[in-house]
């Protein structure tokens, strides 16, 4: 598999794959919600690639998938590129597909969903996000 630290403008060490380990990532792929299995270490560029979806030298999928994670707290971040954007019709997509996540994942009705991550300096995990949508209770309702 490639090496995509550069391109995400992050330098993959323990605490990162440790992180990676601890959420459950996901990807709405072709207007479907793909689900990673539980500890999975890697990226989601690097899942992409083992997928199929897309290669190291055309990875423009990354761009304009929404794809994001549940932490081990059960709260949702979603986004898109590599500078973990978010806008009006990435929330709209990912918002569709939200009840199929939450009963896939038995998530609670009271956990968060965040649009975007904020990329901070120190060393945390997981990132901020830039905007909190509401409890998964009130945006399915």
């Amino acid at each position: 598999m490639s090496d995509y630290q550069a391109r995400y403008g992050v330098k993959e060490d323990e605490k990162i794959v440790e992180f990676h380990k601890s959420r459950r990532m996901f990807a709405i792929y072709k207007s479907k919600l793909h689900i990673a299995p539980p500890n999975v270490s890697c990226s989601h560029a690097v899942w992409f690639e083992k997928m199929g979806w897309m290669t190291y030298d055309d990875d423009k999928l990354m761009a304009i998938t929404t794809r994001g994670f549940v932490d081990k707290e059960g709260d949702v971040r979603f986004y898109a590129g590599y500078d973990f954007h978010s806008d009006d019709n990435s929330e709209k997509e990912f918002l569709r597909f939200l009840p199929e996540l939450a009963k896939k994942l038995k998530l609670q009705d009271t956990a968060v969903v965040y649009s975007g991550l904020i990329k901070p300096k120190e060393h945390i995990q997981p990132w901020p996000g830039k905007k909190r949508l509401g409890a998964i209770g009130e945006l399915i309702g």
